[in-house]
């Protein structure tokens, strides 16, 4: 009873926030640092201020699952080559893909704290770079192509479909032929919902549909697109985030 519970009002949340009419979007320069990275930064405070450590586990390896699943289908055992990591928060993906062999990792954050954490704990950490900046502006900046972008949870912050359509075509554009995109989210079948926004009226999170996802990933480049569904995330009575999975093919 408890998770009907919690799916009921995590979706009359969503529907409250949609159509509330709210100001502006964030600033994702500064906003990260102001309202979830002030004491610490760890893989929970990535989530929310004071998230359960237990239901933060729970959301990443069920994620992991997913993307696990997607590189056996895609990649067999083969290696996963050279990853950027977009929206590096606490470490948690940078950490993951180092453990499946990745021959280089490019962290991306925005956060000033976050990005200031990771060098201090990648500081002696070989093939391995990061730098500080939105998704769209650091992708622009990266020389030659790798063989996978990884975006968990990070692409329905950006609010401004305009930069979000132009994050997703500078994807394209570092991938290798036939490279994967990975990204986590929501992926239903409304578009547009503004999921979060704060006490300021200011949308921090747009949830795009499945539909608008695979007619702009098609239009920049992109094949074999699919959206991984996670079965896993009813089965805790907490809320987790959005975290199902898209995985797309840089057409070869």
């Amino acid at each position: 009873m408890k998770k009907q519970i919690v799916k009921l009002l995590r979706m009359a949340k969503v529907l409250r926030q949609s159509y509330a009419r709210p100001g502006r979007q964030y600033e994702s320069g500064t906003w990260w640092d102001e309202n979830f990275y002030e004491d610490s930064i760890s893989d929970s405070d990535t989530i929310g201020p004071g998230r359960n450590r237990y239901s933060t586990a729970y959301h990443y390896a069920s994620v992991e699952a997913l993307i696990c699943k997607a590189l056996f289908e895609r990649l067999e055992n083969g290696p996963v080559g050279d990853v950027i990591d977009i929206g590096s928060g606490a470490g948690h993906w940078l950490d993951f893909y180092t453990q499946l062999g990745a021959s280089s990792l490019h962290g991306v954050e925005v956060s000033q704290r976050a990005y200031k954490a990771l060098n201090e704990r990648y500081a002696n950490t070989p093939n391995m770079t990061l730098a500080h900046g939105t998704a769209s502006d650091a992708l622009a900046e990266v020389s030659g192509k790798v063989d996978l972008v990884n975006a968990i949870g990070v692409m329905f912050h950006i609010v401004s479909d305009d930069e979000w359509r132009e994050t997703i075509q500078r994807m394209a554009g570092v991938l290798k032929p036939g490279g994967l995109l990975v990204v986590g989210g929501w992926f239903g079948s409304l578009d547009g919902l503004n999921a979060q926004v704060d006490k300021q009226g200011r949308i921090n999170k747009r949830l795009r549909s499945a539909s608008n996802w695979k007619r702009t990933l098609a239009s920049s480049g992109f094949d074999e697109i699919e959206i991984l569904r996670n079965r896993m995330r009813d089965g805790i009575a907490d809320a987790q985030p959005e975290n199902h999975l898209l995985v797309a093919r840089r057409a070869r």
